[in-house]
């Protein structure tokens, strides 16, 4: 199947899910992470907020506030095709933003420099067992993940109906590490 047919195939499955079933899974995935190690030792995180009934990551949120974690949000930089981390404080501060998607409002002095950042968080549609990974199809987190300066370990937050056995990748497309799903954690690399 093409990318497109994965992306809009999964996404159907994706929004059908009840509110209930959101929140019962997103909660086992985010446990998932907070248990793991990934998350014990980033003292600065990127995270993403859910849009259209992605994994919930409140928790996270909270977890990583709780211990003193730096936790920064994604904020689209449209003229530059780019995303960058603002750290956020409290998430009353999200506004809809870029593509209708919660960002915090852009503060130079809130930018969390991707060197700095020890885990990210990433968003996707489909993800394959090797951490390959389908977004929406602007490019923006492939972009990132491409970044030189970015060090950090990188998680991807999945339902187990978005994983596939593999997915058609190309040069530009990066893997994450490790994919949380309800049901298991998949070590990619």
């Amino acid at each position: 199947m093409t990318k497109n047919g994965l992306r809009r195939d999964t996404l159907e499955k994706r929004l059908a899910m009840t509110p209930s079933e959101v929140s019962t899974k997103s909660a086992e995935i985010c446990r998932r992470l907070i248990a793991d190690e990934i998350f014990g030792t980033a003292a600065a995180i990127g995270l993403y907020w859910p849009f259209k009934k992605e994994v919930i990551t409140e928790s996270i949120f909270y977890a990583a506030t709780q211990e003193q974690k730096d936790v920064g949000f994604p904020r689209v930089l449209t003229h530059d095709e780019r995303i960058v981390y603002i750290s956020v404080l409290d998430l009353t501060t999200l506004a809809v933003g870029t593509y209708g998607i919660m960002e915090p409002p852009y503060d130079h002095e809130r930018v969390i420099g991707y060197s700095a950042l020890q885990l990210v968080v990433v968003p996707g549609v489909v993800f394959d067992e090797r951490g390959f990974r389908i977004g929406y199809g602007g490019g923006y987190f492939d972009r990132l993940l491409a970044e030189e300066s970015l060090t950090a370990k990188t998680a991807g937050l999945s339902y187990d109906l978005q994983v596939v056995g593999r997915i058609p990748e190309q040069d530009h497309d990066r893997r994450v590490d490790v994919i949380f799903t309800e049901s298991r954690v998949i070590r990619c690399s």
